[in-house]
């Protein structure tokens, strides 16, 4: 029949759609009947505990907790890019591209110079005001996070951290 026929054509093209993936059973070689390896990357389906089961993308090992996740993922490699970014807002000194005016207008103060927001224990001055309200954990009294190497405080786990990495050539365990 022409109908059945052109249905299985279709389903070739279409690896990751609903009907094809409730026909098919999920196996190692499930991409490999769509064509080569650039063109449908394959899947692998991995336990990684007894609780769960990981969807292991075998181009890049990537590892997905969902099949449609997965699915999503797969245009990484074969080049299809279904969502094309609109970013019409181009910054004329670097070329970096934004789709909203405000992030835009913010990344320009990057390349102008003008830091507007001082801080007014260590006159320390930045472009945007929330690095300011960043910068001002620092002016804390009270330091909640110690280096266990030499015992030095931090108030923000994040500088102890970057403290042991810089410092004491330490990855944060």
């Amino acid at each position: 029949m022409v109908a059945e026929s052109t249905n299985k054509n279709i389903a070739k093209l279409l690896p990751f759609s609903i009907e094809n993936l409730l026909q098919r059973p999920l196996s190692s070689t499930f991409f490999k009947d769509f064509g080569n390896q650039r063109s449908s990357p394959q899947v692998s389906l991995n336990p990684s505990n007894e609780d769960s089961r990981g969807f292991t993308c075998l181009e890049c090992g990537k590892v997905f907790n969902a099949h449609y996740n997965l699915t999503r993922h797969m245009p990484v490699h074969t080049g299809a890019r279904p969502f094309q970014c609109f970013k019409p807002y181009i910054c004329e000194y670097c070329g970096k591209g934004f789709h909203q005016n405000g992030n835009y207008k913010n990344h320009k103060l990057t390349h102008s110079g003008e830091k507007r927001y001082k801080c007014p224990i260590c006159s320390k001055a930045f472009h945007h005001s929330y690095n300011l309200a960043f910068h001002m954990h620092i002016h804390n009294e009270t330091k909640p996070y110690s280096c266990r190497i030499c015992e030095k405080g931090f108030c923000r786990n994040f500088d102890l951290k970057k403290h042991l990495r810089k410092i004491h050539q330490v990855e944060d365990s």
